[in-house]
């Protein structure tokens, strides 16, 4: 029970978009769990802090989220080239799914683009 809390921790706390806000959101429980004297909890939650600490840095996200965008862009140009193919061969029913599936990658790049943005804005 205790590995699954913590772990529902972390996943929760990855989700956050900057290092600072995991570590005074993990530090706020703590503080409460010290008032209560919930020392098992207070174990687990140092736990959490310290793989935030090792893991969690502002360059490491700004990184991942620049590759994301990397691969966005290669994907919509090769399903770009695709749609090419495709309408050169008369195949229009290809061509109508390819280009769904183009309007869905840059939908997501544009989302990336965007996280990216608030985050350095922050």
């Amino acid at each position: 029970m205790k590995a699954v809390i913590v772990a529902l921790l972390v996943v929760n706390f990855c989700f956050a978009s900057i290092c600072k806000d995991k570590v005074e959101e993990i530090q706020e429980q703590i503080n409460i769990a010290e008032q209560y004297k919930q020392i098992d909890k207070i174990d687990r939650l140092k736990k959490v802090l310290n793989n935030i600490n090792e893991k969690c840095s502002n360059n490491k996200i700004t990184d991942e989220l620049n590759k994301k965008i990397s691969k966005y862009e290669s994907k919509i140009n090769k399903a770009k080239d695709d749609i090419k193919a495709a309408k050169g061969k008369g195949k229009t029913a290809k061509q109508k799914t390819l280009e769904l599936k183009l309007k869905s990658l840059e939908n997501e790049l544009e989302k990336t683009k965007e996280e990216l943005s608030d985050y350095l804005s922050k």
